[in-house]
């Protein structure tokens, strides 16, 4: 069975894309930081134009990065915010072997930035998104190796209906 068909909820979220909206509390972390959610493709959506930011010249590792908030929910402006995976708080942790995202201003003074991703092709225009770790130690809270997806399996993955 493939990913594209594994609808624990009924939803199919084949085409679904990554986005930070901050327009439900649960979407804001603090004034720095919020959780992007995977949402439902349509022409109204906002904050979901991505950059890929390559950490060197020699390898397939990348930050990525927001690339526009064109809503700028709350007059927080988060252009430039980088995706991370981190455990650091008791609300990122969804389970042993997965975490929440989050996106959170760039600071190159806090060492556990998780914040570096590995592109890898699977396909005709497909990649898998696997979690690398921190730019600089390549660690990241046990995690490196896991892989971005999107799943519908508790009550705190579904967003909305």
């Amino acid at each position: 069975m493939s990913t594209d068909e594994i609808k624990s909820d009924g939803v199919d979220q084949k085409g679904f894309m990554i986005q930070s909206l901050r327009s439900e509390d649960r979407d804001v972390r603090d004034e720095s930081s919020g959780y992007p959610i995977a949402h439902k493709s349509s022409d109204k959506n906002s904050c979901n134009k991505w950059k890929l930011k390559p950490v060197n010249a020699s390898s397939n590792l990348y930050n990525i990065i927001l690339a526009d908030d064109d809503l700028k929910t709350g007059g927080v402006d988060q252009t430039k915010w980088y995706l991370i995976s981190s455990r650091g708080e008791p609300k990122a942790i969804r389970s042993q072997t997965s975490t929440y995202l989050q996106i959170h201003t760039y600071n190159p003074h806090m060492n556990s930035q998780a914040n570096t991703w590995q592109i890898t092709p699977c396909g005709d225009n497909q990649f898998k998104i696997l979690f690398k770790g921190n730019e600089d130690t390549g660690e990241g809270s046990g995690q490196p190796g896991w892989i971005l997806s999107c799943q519908r399996e508790t009550e705190m993955d579904i967003r909305n209906n």
